[in-house]
């Protein structure tokens, strides 16, 4: 048995900056174990591209226990507030993780350094309503 010549195969690279079509395909709640921060991950995939890198985006929540006086709490919350009304999630009741499976939104995005490790990724700018 013989391993392929893969070199036909495409690398994933980020889709270049601009308006796309996205659908969220995992989403998990997660603790920081740095700090015990609870927030929400999202895995998001470009449609209509091909050997486009998935997106991860992160909302954290204000915690006491990370220290968070309330204005910073506040200010987390309502962002991840703002994201969640923007992609049309209703926030007026609890919520569970797998509520946001397969939404689909459009939003601007840009080209940014990865955080870990500087490798190009995308980023959500804003979404598009």
């Amino acid at each position: 048995m013989r391993i392929p010549n893969l070199s036909e195969i495409p690398d994933l690279a980020p889709a270049p900056a601009g308006e796309y079509g996205l659908q969220i395909t995992k989403s998990v709640m997660k603790r920081n174990k740095d700090d015990n921060r609870d927030g929400h991950v999202l895995t998001i995939k470009v449609l209509g591209e091909e050997n486009v890198l998935p997106i991860n985006h992160s909302l954290w929540f204000g915690s006491a226990e990370a220290g968070d006086d309330k204005e910073k709490a506040n200010g987390m919350d309502r962002r991840a507030k703002e994201f969640y009304n923007q992609i049309g999630i209703d926030t007026s009741e609890d919520l569970e993780a797998e509520d946001f499976v397969n939404i689909e939104f459009t939003a601007l995005l840009k080209v940014v350094p990865n955080f870990f490790d500087n490798t190009p990724e995308n980023e959500i700018v804003r979404v598009v309503q």
